[in-house]
């Protein structure tokens, strides 16, 4: 499952494409676009996982780029934890960075979708993290993994996307009972 912007197809996405069509020849792949300011990034990555009929799900973001061939790798992986490529830890919060979740159907079947009332990725990983480990889950970092992030955030460059982080802050707090100092923005 992989996201992104479609003025971005071109520069990021198409190279994520190539690469996990290399790599992973037989793996099915869903992308859906993003439309900046419509929607929420969340519903996007529910949407792409909709029907989802595998072992595992993998989300990446756009800016991502496949070395190596990774399926045989998860099949070897314990099914009861999430896994992604960075381990983040900020204001007693954990959390695996969402450019790269990766998900058997159970923790999906068990935490659920991601929560559409974020309007943007930012808390998203966060927020499913925060469920993953009510839930039971434990999360777990797969530094290893070949899929990098690039780090080209193209969600930075909307207009209004600093107002979006403070309101998805804020639905955070009152979601999660976090404290009113607690967030990273604003």
């Amino acid at each position: 499952m992989i996201t992104g912007f479609p003025e971005d197809y071109d520069s990021w996405t198409k190279p994520l494409l190539n690469d996990l069509a290399k790599h992973e020849p037989s793996t099915p792949i869903a992308y859906e676009e993003s439309i900046r300011g419509e929607g929420s990034w969340s519903a996007d990555l529910n949407r792409g996982a909709s029907g989802f009929e595998g072992e595992w799900l993998v989300f990446l973001n756009n800016d991502s780029k496949c070395t190596s061939p990774f399926s045989e790798a998860l099949y070897k992986l314990p099914r009861g934890a999430l896994y992604g490529t960075k381990l983040k830890h900020r204001m007693d919060i954990t959390w695996l960075e969402g450019s790269c979740l990766i998900a058997s159907k159970y923790v999906w079947d068990t935490v659920g979708p991601f929560d559409e009332a974020l309007k943007s990725a930012i808390y998203t990983d966060v927020d499913y993290c925060i469920r993953a480990r009510l839930a039971g889950i434990r999360l777990a970092e797969i530094a290893e993994f070949p899929v990098t992030h690039l780090y080209h955030s193209p969600q930075y460059s909307v207009e209004g996307v600093w107002d979006v982080a403070v309101e998805n802050q804020e639905h955070m707090k009152k979601k999660h009972s976090l404290p009113d100092k607690w967030g990273f923005y604003g």
